[in-house]
């Protein structure tokens, strides 16, 4: 019971996470555009949007953490991983934001810095998921069970390539109404397609979902 509530509910929040990061990043300098901002900021604002899934799934899977903190060396072995996520970012952050790369370099820079603490953060709530409290479970069944079906994954990535794809060739257009309109319709297309197998694909995950708010509700009424 308590496998099937920790990974249904990551799962739900990845799913809103992987929105931002495999099609949001791609829709950046369009909205820069409308808002009348500058595209400078555009690479700034993808990368955000990198960060933003990685913080979703990290704060269901680090909640899980500090609701099961029951003696000082679970206190202790989380401090560390903290100071060493401090430490990451100490040591990564002035490298990557003197750097002059366009991909990770600048501001860019210190968006990746956090990402790569937040994934540690990750690294261990799973982890400590795993080996503390859902023994039962391995790191790699825990990650199967959170992550999207493999489908639906790739369907994520494929449709990040569609879209870069449609920005790209709405960065060599007029950035007319009608590019942006092509551009967007890429984007609701893949979104589309991509409800539509998670729907065909995720049926158990579903009645999971369906069965752990059905319980909460009869909670509440009695």
């Amino acid at each position: 019971e308590r496998v099937v509530s920790y990974t249904s509910l990551t799962k739900a929040v990845l799913y809103i996470g992987c929105c931002f990061v495999f099609l949001a990043t791609n829709y950046c300098g369009v909205l820069l555009q409308l808002l009348r901002q500058p595209q400078e900021a555009s690479a700034v604002l993808s990368a955000f949007c990198v960060y933003t899934g990685l913080l979703a799934w990290n704060g269901m899977t680090e909640a899980f953490v500090y609701a099961n903190l029951h003696d000082k060396s679970d206190v202790g072995r989380l401090s560390v991983v903290h100071m060493l996520v401090g430490g990451v970012f100490w040591i990564v952050a002035p490298f990557l934001v003197t750097c002059e790369h366009p991909m990770w370099g600048g501001t860019v820079g210190l968006v990746v810095a956090n990402m790569m603490g937040m994934a540690l953060r990750i690294a261990y709530s799973v982890w400590f998921a795993a080996n503390r409290q859902l023994k039962s479970q391995t790191v790699l069944s825990l990650l199967g069970r959170m992550l999207p079906h493999p489908s639906v994954l790739l369907a994520f990535i494929l449709s990040w390539i569609a879209t870069y794809w449609s920005w790209q060739q709405y960065e060599a257009s007029s950035k007319d109404l009608r590019a942006i309109l092509r551009h967007v319709g890429m984007g609701a297309s893949c979104a589309i397609g991509i409800v539509g197998l998670s729907v065909f694909m995720e049926r158990r995950f579903r009645r999971d979902l369906e069965h752990i708010f059905a319980g909460g509700s009869k909670k509440k009424k009695e």
